[in-house]
Order: structure tokens, then sequence, then C-alpha cells
């Protein structure tokens, strides 16, 4: 695999369009960029362990592979390109490569061209007997200035610093070209990635580059403001965020002309020669169910009419951060949680749901370890919670100390069993049988006789009527009322939680009626009257029928989660005060990708703005995008509450910032070093 090398596709343009390069770069009138803000962003950039120091890093190893090591330096640096991408966006302009390329000439302050390293041809005049440099005309002036390079020159050395860019983490090098071409062509492509063992482990490495530069950008916003603000910021966090996160796919659409979009599979095979988009790692996002087509199990297809709401897109997963359920009687301070992405992930509509999840919470984990925050709730919807694979979400979720909360969809209420279950309720099955990812069997009895109803445990001798309340009412034979009385008489059904799933999946629960917690009276343990009164078993199992939860005697037995239930269990009891709770907080992902939708900043769900072709780049502007929503939801957050007036937290512990700010803390924001042509 080391001695692979990705084979670029040469972006042909097939129909004859004439390149309008040379318009670029031209003067558009827009004002200057502030010193402090290009300053700020490069710092966060170049902190240690920060987006540069990957590419550094990275860049070093492509030369040492390469016989082209000792070529010319690049004009325009990674840095240089990155810096002044972020500003753009910050400022509600579209990322365009010709609009870098302008601003690299014309917005660019002698200050801060010095600290980016950009070179002094950039701004040298031709024949201008008003001076040499730009530096030298007054402001009024510079819109006129003749240059010694062209700017089809800028727009190429800004072209080729984003090709050498994201030539470091591509996946899928030659698979996206400017012009679409037959879908054939790309099926090959890509299975010829797949085939080749070499070419498919350089596909995943570069996935998790891609993954580690993305995440890198998002939390870099977490120390973009001015050392007093961040800091303050920070001891907020730390003081009243309690690690719940919530996590959901948003759609990033893909520029297309006449809205075209590529070719299904299934037409790709009788049609090979069909023009596929030219963004082909892309594909159809559907506004409803786990928008791929089909329902948030994954499995059963949407309605035909549901279809019709679909475009060509990537998807963004996100983890926000989130408010967490505090009881009334809880001395813990409360406050306000800000709407800040700690996590992404990216891939196409639908696609590896549950592994993407898992892949925005591993990266919120870092920066709740960072802040020393304990793990809270995850919240996320259906295609997400419960119906991601196990292994691949819950299971990791949990062993990173989170609890997790989820609402079933209408065929997943009720009981779930270790008999093999089938993707879809009928009149034929008993209500309340599973029916979705699992088709699984659970070996034995994981529950030792306790049932798993809505992702609680409850008593064996739980009447069935009350097991099946949700699907009851969801069949409307019950109304909503109805529902509510039989699911308050469940809970004294509910076993007694010595501790719930922890990190290894495993749950100590005991029987309601033999534990003094316990709101039960059962005829299988004689037990003298309580003071308190309980709810009598009326239908016990018998003898042969009982499980270990009826037979062992003891006041509480360890569950182990499988596959199968454990694409179910919860944390948080069914439609209890925090139950209801946490699902609102699912809200928190939705309003923040409408504010990176909002028109006058991101826009991210204008492709128009972002028209640059491959994975890479696609992802790298949706990053940036999401690095500008959170640096402006820091900002309106330390100023709508004051944060800088606070006084500090009395809790113990050190406040030194971490990750890309580690490196420059110790510095002022004034006195930043020289700059070290970190990936020139």
């Amino acid at each position: 695999m080391s001695n692979y090398t990705p084979r670029k596709r040469k972006n042909d343009n097939r129909h004859g369009r004439r390149s309008t390069k040379h318009l670029t770069g031209v003067h558009s009138g827009r004002g200057a960029f502030d010193d402090e803000q290009i300053k700020a962003i490069y710092r966060v950039l170049r902190g240690k362990g920060g987006a540069l120091d990957l590419l550094a890093g990275w860049d070093a190893e492509a030369k040492r592979m390469t016989s082209g090591a000792g070529g010319r330096p690049a004009k325009v640096s990674f840095a240089v390109f990155l810096v002044v991408l972020i500003a753009l966006v910050e400022n509600g302009e579209a990322p365009l490569l010709s609009n870098v390329a302008e601003a690299i000439r014309f917005r660019l302050s002698e200050e801060s061209a010095q600290l980016l390293g950009i070179p002094d041809d950039v701004y040298e005049l031709k024949d201008d007997p008003r001076g040499s440099a730009l530096w030298e005309l007054p402001k009024s002036k510079r819109k006129t200035a003749r240059f010694a390079v062209s700017p089809s020159r800028i727009y190429d050395r800004v072209q080729s610093a984003d090709d050498r860019l994201t030539d470091l983490f591509e996946p899928y090098p030659g698979i996206a070209t400017r012009a679409p071409r037959p879908v054939g062509e790309v099926v090959a492509d890509l299975k010829e990635i797949e085939d080749d063992p070499a070419k498919r482990a350089y596909r995943d490495k570069m996935l998790e580059r891609l993954r580690q530069l993305t995440n890198a950008i998002v939390h870099a916003s977490l120390y973009r403001e001015n050392r007093e603000s961040r800091r303050a910021f920070r001891r907020y966090m730390k003081e009243y965020w309690r690690g719940s996160l919530a996590i959901d796919g948003t759609k990033v659409p893909v520029y297309t002309a006449g809205k075209r979009g590529g070719v299904s599979p299934k037409n790709a095979k009788t049609h090979p020669d069909w023009i596929h988009h030219c963004e082909p790692m892309a594909g159809w996002h559907v506004r409803d169910g786990n928008h791929g087509g089909f329902e948030d199990d994954g499995v059963t297809p949407l309605k035909k009419e549901l279809l019709g709401h679909s475009i060509w897109a990537y998807e963004l997963h996100l983890s926000v951060t989130c408010e967490s359920f505090t009881p009334k009687s809880s001395e813990a301070p409360k406050g306000p949680v800000p709407r800040i992405a700690l996590g992404m992930a990216w891939d196409a509509p639908a696609k590896n749901i549950g592994e993407n999840s898992l892949a925005s919470l591993v990266a919120a984990n870092e920066v709740r370890k960072d802040l020393k925050v304990k793990p809270g709730t995850v919240v996320a919807d259906g295609a997400i919670l419960p119906n991601s694979l196990f292994v691949k979400l819950q299971k990791p979720s949990r062993a990173m100390g989170f609890k997790l909360a989820m609402r079933y969809g209408k065929h997943q209420t009720g009981q779930v069993t270790s008999k093999n279950v089938t993707t879809k309720r009928n009149s034929s099955k008993s209500a309340g049988q599973r029916g979705t990812v699992a088709d699984q069997t659970s070996t034995g009895d994981p529950m030792r006789g306790f049932k798993m109803v809505d992702g609680d445990i409850l008593c064996p001798g739980t009447p069935d009527h009350l097991i099946n309340a949700e699907s009851l009412f969801n069949d409307n034979k019950i109304d909503k009322a109805t529902r509510e009385e039989m699911l308050d008489e469940r809970a004294d059904y509910r076993a007694v939680r010595h501790e719930t799933w922890n990190a290894e999946s495993k749950g100590r629960f005991g029987c309601p009626a033999l534990n003094p917690g316990g709101k039960l009276t059962c005829p299988i343990f004689e037990r003298e009257p309580r003071d308190k009164p309980r709810t009598e078993v009326e239908n016990p199992p018998s003898k042969d029928a009982a499980g270990e939860a009826c037979t062992a005697h003891q006041k509480s037995l360890q569950l182990t989660l499988d596959d199968h239930f454990g694409h179910f269990a919860s944390d948080v009891y069914w439609r209890s005060g925090e139950h209801d709770f946490m699902m609102r907080q699912r809200n928190v992902v939705e309003g923040f990708n409408a504010t990176l939708k909002e028109k006058d900043h991101e826009n991210l769900n204008d492709g128009a703005r972002r028209r640059v072709r491959g994975y890479a780049k696609q992802a790298l502007l949706a990053a940036i995008m999401v690095f500008s929503a959170n640096v402006r939801a820091i900002s309106v957050f330390i100023e709508a509450y004051d944060l800088l007036w606070r006084d500090e937290p009395t809790s113990p512990g050190p406040d030194t910032p971490q990750g890309p700010d580690a490196d420059v803390t110790a510095l002022a924001d004034e006195d930043l070093p020289p700059p070290d042509q970190l990936a020139a």
C-alpha cells in the first residue's frame, strides 16, 4: 500500500466551454478583511494538533513518497488558502476560488499579507508611475492598479493550493470530474477501488484523514474568540453543560445545472451509457424517512409520493450540544446551553448512518473530555436511534459513558422478544412485536426472565394490555388519555434499577416485588404486607415458564445486552418527564442546521456556493461552514449572557486551554510569531 500513488483524472472540458478564469482576481469593491479576524483564524489553525499541523505532516509524508520533493515552494500556502477561505465564509460570502484569488490580492492589508507569508510578486505593479507595489497606492486608486502577475495566474495558484491540499485527504481521487460522464465509467472506477486491496486501504486511510481534518477545523472554532472571551466561554461550558448531545444528518445539496442528478443503481446496470452526475459520490437525498428512500428502519420503502421530494446531495452528520434533564430536587447549577457542533461526519445520504453518527460523537467526546465534563445523554431521530446496528453505535456510545434516549417507530413499540422478528408489522402479528433491523436471534435469554418493553425492563407478570399500550394507541384502538392511564399503571411493573446500562452494556435490575424500592406484590414471593400500597401481580408466570427474575430470589440480576436487545435498550424511562425533555432536545440539532442554511451567512443549502468538485473538497467547505456557524453562535452567546462579567466558578480545576489554542496561550494575540511556512 505504501507504494500506491493515486491516479489523477484529467479535468477535461468535454463541452468545449471557454475558461473564464482571466476574469477572476478583479477588484470587486468589497471592503478589506479586518486584521484581527485574519490573525485570529491563523492562530487557531496553526495550533498544535490543529489543521495546519495535520496538513504539514501529511504533506511531508507525500513528498517523501514522490520524486518531486525538491520542487519550488508553492506560491499560495495551505495557510493562506484556508485563512482566506474561512474569512470569506465568516463574512457571509461564497467560498469560490475566484473570491479567494480576489481577496488575496485586494482585501488583505500589508500586515496580514506579511503574517501569512504571501509572496511579494502578488502585489508588484507593472509600468505604473504611481509606485512599484500595491501598498504604495492610496486605497481609492488600487482598483485601477496594473499588476506584473495577471489575475489568471493568481487564480491558478489558488486552484493549485486547493488541489494540493485536498489531494492529501481525498478518498476517491479521479472519481469526480468537471464534466459529467457515463455512469458505466464511474461504476468501473469504483469497482476498481473495491477490488484492489491497496487502493481500498488507501481510501480508508484518506477517509480517516478527512475525519481528522474536518473535526480539527470544527474544534478550532471553540478558540476563535480573543483570550478573555474564549476562557469565559470555556468556564461557562464546564459549569453548565452536562455532556448531552443531539445527533442528526442534514442534506448538503451539490451544484448542478437544471437540477440534474445521478443515475440510480438499477438504471446504471441496464443503461451504463447514461450520463451520471459529475459529483458521483453524492446521492439522492429524500426529505422523509432515513433520507435514502426508506422509512427510519432502513428496510421499509417510502411511499412513491414521498420520493418526489429528493435532491442530489451529500449528508452532513453533526453532534450538537444540548441541555440535560435536571430533576427539580437537584442542586446542580442550571443555565442555558449554547447550540454548537462539536463533531461532524461526511457521506452520501443514508449511507453508514450508525458509523457516521458514531464518528461525529467520537469527535464531540474529545471536546467533552478536554472540558472535563461527564458524559450525558445522546438523542437522535429514529433512523439513528434505535435503528443503527448495536455494535456500530449504541454499544460504543455506552463504552464512552453516554446514556441513550430514543423514540420508537409505530412498528417498534411493545415487547422485544428473543425470537426472529420481521421488518414490518401486519395484522397477523401480535401487537407490539418489533419489526426493524433485527433479524438476528438472541441466544438464550439475555433478559434472564425480565421483559424489555419500549426500552424499559419490566416484571415478567406485566399484563399484555399494558405491554401493548403504545401499539393499541397507534392502531387507534384506544385514545391518548387511556394510553396515559395504562402507561402510569405499567410504571408499577418496572424493575428496580440498581445500575443502568454501563460502559460494558451491562446493568443490574431487581424484581419490583422483592426490592423495597419496587411497587408490586407477587404470590411467588410471600412477603409481609408493606406500609405503602402495592399493585398485586395477578398473572405471574408459571413455574415452568418462570425465568431467573422469578426463581433466583436475588435482589438484583446482571443483564447483558446482545446485538438484538441492544438496539432498543434505553437509559431513560419511556414517556417519563426525562424522556419527554430529551426528545424535545432533538430539535436543537435541527435549529443548528437551520442556522447553517441562513442565506445571509453560510447558506449551506445553496450548492452554487460550493462549485468545486470532489468528495474531499465538498467536505472541507462544509467543515468551514460549521466552523463559521459555531463562531457566530459562541460570539452571540457570550454577549447575550454577559459571560465576560460573570464571576469565575468556585469549582476547582485547571483552566488552561487545550487543543488548537494550547501552544499559543502564552503569547499575546498581537505578538504572534512570524509565519513558519507550515505546509507552504
